[in-house]
């Protein structure tokens, strides 16, 4: 019983703090990239480097990248690119994953997913994290004999053959 409570805190634990390490971990990849790369370029126009310049950039990206987003134009291009993505074998499996992963948290905020459930898949011991979309319908639960929920769960596909 202390064990099942000690196991419950710590899942719990790592659902709270993971998110945070997630966001502080890519922001500082992000940053340290962006002024990696801007940081030669700066100093050659400035003459020396500027601390700080590079996370303006980054977010000057950031927003140029939503406002390109959001036209028609920009729209068309990025589904063009997002098509070419799925074509390149790797990175098809990273793409879709990192994709299936924003709309989940962009449909949270939206009410779509409830709770995040660890489900047993997929095999015996082994959990996978999922979303509660919603109660399944009636008919299906009949038939199980049970109350039965959708859970979405964000995976790449399998690879060729399975």
């Amino acid at each position: 019983m202390l064990w099942r409570l000690i196991r419950r805190y710590f899942i719990t634990g790592i659902f709270v703090l993971l998110p945070v390490i997630i966001t502080g971990y890519i922001l500082v990849f992000a940053f340290k990239l962006v002024d990696g790369m801007l940081r030669n370029l700066i100093e050659y126009y400035i003459g020396r480097p500027v601390p700080g310049l590079g996370f303006l950039i980054m977010l000057t990206l950031v927003f140029l990248a939503g406002l390109f987003g959001t036209n028609v134009v920009g729209r068309r291009l990025l589904a063009l690119g997002e098509e070419i993505l799925r074509r390149i074998p790797i990175v098809k499996s990273i793409y879709t994953v990192a994709k299936q992963v924003m709309e989940a948290v962009t449909m949270q905020r939206r009410g779509v997913f409830r709770h995040v459930v660890l489900v047993e898949y997929p095999r015996r011991d082994i959990y996978s994290i999922g979303f509660i979309t919603g109660e399944a319908p009636a008919e299906i639960s009949r038939e199980a004999g049970e109350d039965l929920l959708n859970v979405f769960m964000p995976a790449s596909p399998p690879p060729k053959g399975f």
